[in-house]
């Protein structure tokens, strides 16, 4: 697929009944926290613009550091 360029995991996180509703968890290990970040946005951003059947009503990015 088009998302296997960018080096992240994706999956389903909720709604999984729902064929009107998802809820995707997107991943990225980096050693750098604005790297991961960036990753991420880039995807959302890749995510939002390919998909014009699909509204994003809510993005949240949270990046963990394990020390």
């Amino acid at each position: 697929s088009d998302l296997s360029r960018f080096n992240v995991a994706i999956a389903e996180v909720d709604y999984h009944e729902s064929w009107r509703h998802a809820a995707l968890g997107i991943v990225c290990v980096s050693g750098s926290a604005s790297h991961a970040r960036a990753m991420i946005e880039t995807v959302t951003a890749y995510i939002d613009e390919s998909r014009m059947d699909a509204l994003a009503t809510e993005v949240a990015i949270d990046v963990t550091s394990i020390l």
